[in-house]
This record gives structure tokens, sequence and C-alpha cells, in this order.
């Protein structure tokens, strides 16, 4: 099928070839019949705004098609009719993508291109118009600035829809789905996209395709899981009469969020939050904390429950979503972003409990949907029984709890013995084994004291669900106003944690968690032992949190090397501190353990990969610039850690080494042969001759046919590919077409030419050196051995554990250094788990995932942040060990010299640490105590003097932002005194604000310049 917009874009693009040179006209044209308002340029980053002077093509373009398809569709009609195009006129767009208003041009500020750069776009366009782009010409184009392949084949799309496709979000993925090729670093490759998509799709048009990808991308984030309980979604109508939108939900059927003030446009045009978060520069009113909001509206899955809330605490109707997002830039009443909802009506609950029943947000998770839900089985039995049709558990409605942990949670806290202690579970499966119900019958009785197992004593459920629920909250930081507080008895409430409670003939029976009941099934058939901080498995991420000086950077040495070394910790601990150093010290130098620092300053590019500058030669040598793909520390430790699961290959290595093994092999031999001035010929299937003329620092190959001068680069992971999925060379019909299955457009003939070469010298190297040949392969080796892996190849048990401590992590943007890749962190999302993630790193486009073998150990000062701020998605995926301030450190380390004498005053370091840290939790909190190392090194009355005057004092006057009150409220008058009082004059102003002759009182803290002096402050301190 043909749309009709296809034969305007043609017959526009044919119109527009002839302004080139008359590029104001087209200025003129899109202030005329568009709203506009970015027609402006700016000559300097601090300049004032100048009239826009130049117009590129697919700029134009992109100004009649970036406002929604309904603005879009009569927009166009409008420039067609301007310029008298015989085309009848349009009445929808499917598959045409819609451009962010702050990401339409095609260039960028006239302070940021070149001369060159639109012209160049001119040339483009006409290119494409004789289909005459060449791959150089491809390159030039993705070099100006902003510029990157989505935009690209977006803009030849909108040009000539029947001869391009766009590849940006939606469609990559559904090539993906099809196994058809996305990825796009040169012409040659989108060929082989275009090529793959007509075959795939023989009767549909590149336009048809595209919209099929659109439809197939919402459907992915609106479909509802149908084994799982919708979602429960508030969706705000006001806060006050004047911002009443309850009238127009009902009415239109709809739900929808504004936040005009952030002029982001249409949703659909992203993949993700994170694309929207990249324009954050060109968002005119953009607002970080909105961008959650909008995204989770307009990806929030059909089928999910939603409420109408008003201010934080009034519910007054719930419905279901039944549409996609759309964006309604006309909309009357101003509601931009829209969802289609079935009202099942309406309902008035107002919550009177704890704190507030919703956020500030107009649109999120209702955590405390329990609560409404057990109003309305009450008061609204049509509505209720809508909800149960809608598929809302029947349990829901009787369970006061909006605690919601879920199984993979459940999971990793069954491994935790600091949770789940041997009583706990025996108790739990004491109950999921009880045979009073069906199914197992996981039921308890509300008054039921115990449970009788098969055999031996009553299980007590009572105190000890209550205790376990306790350790579980304070693991997990739960919010206990969620808890259910029906009851009067403070035991009872907490177990709305394991147990969801039922009304059935006329008790409350308590059951399983269904989400507890199916994590404790894999728990007790899996043949893997609990990982727990006390026994020979750690868990994988832990984060230790303090004050400052409390020894967390201290202590991640010995949890290093007991995680390494496979033994416990308390056993480690035990060992003598330097022996334990040493070991550690030995361990970095192996790999095996890695330290950073997080800052400020330190981005996704440092720790995972970015671009790095490189310099071909040195010093007066150095020549051409160019930018390499550079791994970062994260990057590299995964990649090390992963490669040990190629060890259980070694065996069968001897007789055939893996690709990567002879790869770098011969690499080594090339340099060798190329360094000693040697020739490196190699064949072509066809006999022709070819040469290799280098060795790039990636470990890539670069290769040119004796009969030519042009060099090609043959990649290593190109190379790899083609190892994977072709067993015998000399039995390929035509490599063009075999190869380009495989790695797309390439130079096939020099393609083969190297592979063959490689496999020859691959029968040279069998033998006994093969596993030491593994051992010293470089990162780029490793990572093309640990490809070739498979995911059981990740379950195998002897792989040796690698470790990476993070220093200060939350002093880094968590979010900007890690990105997507925390996800990749939690335990089920590992390579080798039934649940693992992959992803395609931006820089390198290689798959990554993280390997079961990696524990990550970060540290965190709670002075500079507390845990409760700390990033969520961080938190989730971290097990959080305290680490306070511990006096007894003090007597063991100290000893005898733990009480020093001071002049005649007799003073016990330890307790002085905790007179201090007593003071100040109660002026300011636990997080800005006081560390038991700042008192390790004190010898006498002058060390303790330096602590207090040098350390301890500035730390405090900081705490307390200089306040003299409190500062003397902790220390005493003879560390923090009043000075003279005194009158200061002031220059005389212009203003009415003579403040001459005002009085003031400094404060001062002076150093004792003796024993005697410093005893005296230790006294006013409050020690006797």
């Amino acid at each position: 099928m043909t749309y009709p917009y296809q034969q305007l874009l043609q017959k526009l693009t044919a119109w527009l070839s002839a302004y080139e040179n008359r590029q104001q006209e087209l200025i003129e044209l899109i202030a005329e019949l568009t709203p506009a308002n970015s027609l402006h340029d700016k000559l300097a980053p601090d300049a004032d705004w100048s009239p826009m002077t130049e117009m590129g093509p697919f700029t134009f373009l992109t100004y009649f098609l970036r406002y929604g398809d309904r603005k879009n569709v009569a927009y166009l009609n409008a420039l067609a009719q301007r310029i008298k195009l015989d085309v009848p006129p349009i009445d929808h767009l499917y598959g045409v993508p819609t451009p962010n208003n702050q990401s339409s041009w095609f260039f960028g500020y006239a302070f940021r291109r070149k001369p060159e750069d639109i012209p160049l776009l001119w040339t483009f366009f006409n290119a494409a118009r004789t289909e005459s782009i060449t791959d150089d010409l491809y390159q030039q184009v993705q070099g100006i600035w902003g510029m990157g392949y989505t935009k690209i084949t977006e803009g030849l799309f909108r040009m000539l829809p029947d001869q391009f496709f766009p590849v940006n979000g939606p469609t990559k993925q559904f090539l993906a789905d099809h196994e058809l090729p996305h990825q796009i670093d040169s012409w040659e490759n989108y060929q082989d996209i275009l090529e793959a998509v007509r075959d795939k799709f023989p009767n549909q048009s590149f336009a048809e395709v595209s919209r099929s990808a659109w439809v197939n991308r919402q459907k992915e984030t609106s479909a509802p899981d149908e084994q799982a309980s919708p979602a429960m979604l508030v969706c705000k109508t006001g806060s006050s009469t004047d911002w009443e939108w309850w009238p127009a939900f009902q009415k239109q059927g709809i739900a929808a969020v504004s936040y005009r003030e952030m002029q982001v446009g249409d949703l659909s045009r992203f993949a993700n939050a994170t694309e929207i978060r990249n324009l954050q520069d060109q968002i005119e009113g953009y607002q970080k904390g909105w961008v959650e909001i909008l995204w989770n509206f307009a990806t929030a899955p059909e089928g999910a429950i939603v409420f109408a809330g008003k201010g934080r605490d009034l519910i007054v109707g719930v419905g279901q979503l039944t549409g996609p997002y759309r964006f309604s830039p006309d909309d009357p009443s101003g509601l931009l972003h829209q969802r289609d909802v079935e009202w099942f009506g309406e309902v008035n609950y107002t919550y009177t409990g704890k704190g507030h029943l919703m956020r500030l947000n107009s649109f999120g998770t209702l955590r405390k949907y329990p609560l409404v839900l057990e109003h309305i089985a009450q008061n609204y039995p049509e509505i209720h029984q809508r909800l149960l049709e809608a598929g809302v558990p029947a349990t829901d409605f009787g369970d006061a709890s909006s605690v919601r942990i879920t199984t993979e949670q459940w999971a990793e806290l069954l491994q935790n013995a600091t949770v789940f202690q041997p009583k706990d579970l025996e108790m739990i499966s004491a109950l999921y084994h009880s045979p009073n119900h069906e199914n197992r019958a996981d039921w308890i009785d509300a008054i039921m004291k115990g449970v009788e197992p098969s055999a031996g004593k009553a299980i007590r459920v009572n105190s000890r669900s209550a205790n376990l629920a306790k350790r579980i909250i304070a693991h997990l930081d739960i919010d206990e106003t969620q808890l259910d507080k029906r009851w009067e008895d403070d035991t009872t409430q907490y177990w709305a944690i394991l147990y969801t409670i039922t009304p059935a003939n006329g008790r409350y029976p308590y059951r399983l968690r269904p989400e507890l009941a199916a994590a404790f099934a894999d728990f007790e058939t899996t043949t893997i032992e609990p990982v727990t901080l006390g026994s020979h498995r750690h868990t994988l991420n832990q984060i230790l949190y303090g004050p400052p000086g409390t020894g967390k950077t201290y202590a991640t040495v010995t949890r290093a090397v007991a995680i390494v070394e496979g033994k416990q910790l308390s056993t480690v601990a035990a060992e003598n501190r330097t022996a334990v150093q040493d070991r550690f010290r030995q361990y970095q130098q192996q790999g095996r353990i890695r330290f950073t620092t997080f800052h400020q300053s330190l981005s996704y590019e440092d720790f995972v990969e970015g671009l790095k500058p490189v310099l071909e030669g040195e010093g007066e040598d150095a020549g051409n610039l160019s930018y390499e793909v550079v791994p970062g520390i994260f990057r590299e430790v995964v990649t090390n850690a992963a490669f040990e699961y190629t060890k259980q290959q070694y065996a069968n290595e001897q007789a055939s080494p893996n690709f990567a093994t002879v790869w770098n092999a011969y690499l080594n031999q090339v340099e060798e042969e190329i360094g000693e001035g040697r020739v490196v010929s190699i064949q072509t299937k066809g006999g022709h001759g070819a040469e290799i003329t280098g060795v790039t620092s990636q470990r890539n190959l670069l290769v040119k046919h004796v009969s030519g001068d042009r060099t090609y680069t043959v990649s290593a992971d190109r190379q790899s590919r083609l190892s994977e999925a072709i067993t015998d060379l000399h039995d390929i019909g035509n490599i063009y077409t075999d190869f380009r299955k495989v790695i797309g457009g390439s130079n096939a003939s020099l393609q083969w030419a190297v592979l063959n070469a490689v496999r020859e010298f691959g029968e040279t190297i069998k033998g006994s050196d093969s596993v030491k040949r593994r051992e010293n392969l470089d990162v780029q080796g490793r990572r093309l051995a640990v490809r070739a892996l498979k995911p059981e190849d990740f379950r195998w048990p002897s792989a040796l554990p690698y470790v990476l401590i993070i220093d200060e992590i939350n002093r880094g943007n968590v979010a900007a250094i890690l990105g997507e890749l925390i996800t990749l962190l939690e335990p089920s999302k590992r390579l080798g788990e039934a649940e693992a993630l992959s992803l395609t790193l931006p820089y390198s486009r290689h798959r990554f995932g993280v390997p079961p073998n990696l524990h990550l150990i970060g540290t965190m000062n709670t002075a500079d942040r507390s845990v409760e701020t700390l990033d969520a998605a961080l938190r989730r995926r971290f097990s959080f060990l305290s680490v306070p301030p511990n006096t007894e450190v003090l007597h063991q380390v100290l000893k005898e010299d733990v009480t020093i004498d001071v002049d005649d005053l007799s003073v016990n370091l330890a307790e002085l640490l905790d007179l201090l840290n007593a003071r100040i939790t109660a002026l300011r909190d636990a997080d800005h105590a006081l560390g038991h190392s700042y008192f390790l090194n004190v010898r006498g009355w002058r060390t303790l003097r330096d602590v207090f005057c040098d350390r301890l004092i500035p730390l405090l006057r900081e705490y307390f932002f200089g306040n003299p009150g409190q500062l003397q409220l902790i220390l005493g008058r003879g560390f923090c005194q009043q000075g003279r009082a005194g009158t200061v004059a002031f220059a005389p102003t212009d203003a009415n604000n003579d403040v001459s002759g005002t009085n003031y009182t400094p404060y001062v803290f002076p150093r004792p310049v003796d024993a005697a002096a410093l005893a005296q402050c230790l006294r006013q301190l409050g020690l006797a």
C-alpha cells in the first residue's frame, strides 16, 4: 500500500531541490505557514538572538512535521496549496516520525556550524534524489554538529519515503525482533538494512513497515502482563476548584497531565526517558523531576487501574487505562498528554492516616491503594465488581498494607542470613508445607499461635513473624506508615509484610504473600548455597555506610580479600592486618581487585567507555588526530571477570584454541614481521594478492589489495562473527552474499583473506601453550573470548570471584555514571541467570552484561549524603551495611592507652567520643557523628589537641554552619569562646542602609598552648 502523503512528500522534495540558492524564501514560508518560534540564530554562545539567514532542506521539511499528526497534516496541506503542488489533500502521516521541537535542526547554531555544513546538507539532499550517496559523503554529514544516523535516516525518509527507511528507537527494536540488521556504522550498512526490509516485507512499503514498528512499540509498552495484577496508578484531577479536571476526564473518557511549562512536545518520539534527558539543554522549561512523571504516564500499561485523585488525600473516581498515549496540543483544557480511560464511576475516599495518600506528582503509582480498594469493597459494590473483572485480586480488597515486595526482592532476602535466620526459614517452610489447605495450604488464622510441622514441636509464628518483618523493613528501608494499622497490637501490624489478609467466613486468615511463596519455592529447590555475608558466599552488591572516620574504606580491604579467597569474613578479619594488606595488593596486581573513587566530575565515559582523542605517532612525529573507544575501569573489570568463565574450556583448547587466542597470537606475529621490515602477504579466495600493512591500537588489522592503494580496516569483531558463522571458508559459493548476511557490507574478499590466514595460523599453534597464550590475551582478545561464551557457560561454579571497590560512591552522580547499566548489577540480571539481561553500549556498539562472579563494594559517607537521599535505583540493588562509630575498636587498638593524662585530668578517649556523638546526634543526627578513627593515633595531649583543633572543630563548624550556640553545646566554652564585643563602622552608601555603629560579638576557637589549657577546655566540655 502507498499512503497518500508519500506522493505529497516526493513532489515537495522535487520542488525543494530548486531552492538551494533561495533559502530566505524557505525561511519566510516557515514563518508564514507554521507557528515556529525558533527562526533565530546565535553568532556566539552569549550573543543575542539574530535572524536566521540560512536554511537546509531537511530542516525545512522538519518544520512542517514537528507538531503532532493532526497539525502536521494541516501544515503540509497548507504548504502544498501555497506552492501549488498538484496533489490531493492528505489526512494522516502514518509511519512518519515526529521530531522533537528542540532537535529539529539538522545543523547547529552559527557559532557551532562550519561554513560548509549547510551546503553539505544540500549536496547530500540532491545525492539522495539521484541515488548517488557515497559512504564518504554519509560520514561527512554525520560529522555535522548534532547529527547521527537516526536523524539522518529519518530526514531521508521524510523526503523520499519510497526509497528510505527511518532507523530509530521503534524500528530498531522491530528489526531486531525480525532478526534483521539494525546497526549503522556506514552507508553500506544502511543499504543492507534497506535490502533486508524489502526482502522481509516484499508486499509492504517502507512507510507501512515504519507504521507497523510504531504500533508494535506501543503494544510492547502498553500491553498488560496477563499473569500479573494490574498496576495501580493515580492521576491528579486538581488541587483546588480553580484547577478541576475531573469533569473533563469523565466527559472525554481520558486521564491527562499537562506540564505546559516544559515544552517537550510529543513523547511518542522518544524511545525512553533518557532520550528526553539528553535533550534537556534544548527543551524550554526543562524540569528534571517532570521527565519521569511524563514518561511513566506515556508508557503506563493498558489495563492498569487509574484512580482520579485530588490534592494529596482525596480519591474521586476509579477506572482502567484502555488506550495508548497521544499528544493533544489543541485540547481546550490545556491537557497536552492524554490516555483513554474507561471510568468505572465516582467514589469519595479521604485518607486520614499518617502522612499523605498521594505524592505531589500529577501522575504515579498509588502506593497505599489497598486502603482505597477496601473502602470501595465496603461502599461501592458495582465498582468493586468492575475492578474484580479488571483483574484486581480479591485479596487486595482486604489487605490494608500497601507494602509490595517483588519475587526478586524476596529471593535476595531469603539468601541473606542477616535477615532470614535459620528459625525464620524453618517457620516459612512449615507454613509453606502446611497440610490444612489446598495448594499446600499456606494459611494460618489470625488467632493461631503456632504451626505443627509433620514432626517436631510447634513453630511459634507470632513474635517471630513480627521480628522478621522488622528486619525486612530495616533492610529495605520501608516506610512504616504503609503498614496495616487496624490493630492496636504493635506486633500484628507487622504481619502484613509476610502475609496477605483476606476476609473469609467472618475471620481474617493469613496466607504467605504469593511473591514470597514463589521465591521460597525456588529457594527450597535450588542447589546453590545461600549467598550471605556470614558464609563463604558473599553478597554481590554491598555498600558500607556511616559517618566519617568509622573505617569504611579500611573494612573494604578485609571484605575484598575474603571474597576473592572464598573465606568467611570473620576468618580474614582475625588475621594479621599486614598479611591481609599484602594479599590485597597482590590481587590488585593480578586484576582480581580494582579500586576506584567516585567524584562529582566522573562520567559514564570515564567509568564505562568513551571516546578519547588519539594522535598518530609521538612528539614531533605526531600526525592526525583520531578518536577511539576506550573502555573504563568498570568495563575492564567486567571483561576480566567474565573471562574467568572461558577457563572451563582450557582442556578442550589443547587441541583447538578459540578464535580470540588465535587472533591475538596472529596479530603478535604480524607486528613482529612488520617490525622486522617483512611484507605480510595473504591471498584472496580468487587467488589475488593482498598485504597486511599494520595493527591498530584497537587490535584490528590494516589490509590492502596489492593492486590498489586504499587501506581497509579488518576488525576483530567482524572476524569473530564470521568465524562463528562459517565453518568451511572454501565451501562458500558467493562470499559477498554470505558475508553480508553475517557482518553486513564490507570488502568481502579481504575479510575472507584475513580469516583464512588466521585459521591457517591457528593450526600451527595447537598444543600445550594454548592456556599460556590465552592468559596473555589483551582486553580486546579477552572480550572476543567472552563473546563466544553461551549463557549456560556463566553457570560454571569454579569461576574465580572479582571485586570492584567504589569508594565514596555517593559523591558521584550514579545515574549519569552508570546509566542504564545499573539494572545489570542485579543478581537476577547477571549473565547466566534465568532473567539475565545485556544491552548494547552506546560507543562501541558491543553487547554488554555483568557476570555473576563480579562483586561490588561501595562506601559512602553519610555526612555527605544520607542513605535516604541516595539514588533509589542504586538503593534497590545494593545491600546496605551500617558502619557506625565503634568505641570498642579504640579499646582493642589502644588498649591501656585509651586513657591518657592531660595535665591533671584523666581522659578516656572512648568515653569522650561517646559524649561528643551523643550531643551531635541530639542536635543534628547520627549521620554526622564522629568516627573512632579520629582518636586512633592519639598518644598524648598534643595529638589530642591537634585532633580537636585541626580536624574536629573545622568539621563541626561545617556541620553546624558556624552556629556558635550549637557548637558550644557540643564543645563547651573552652574550645568555642565568645570574644570581645565590638562596634563596626561601614562605608557610606547612596542607599538608605546605613548600619554604622552596629554591635557584633565574634566567637573564637583558641588553640590550647599547653596541657593545662587543654585540660581546662576538656573540663568545660564536660569531662571531670
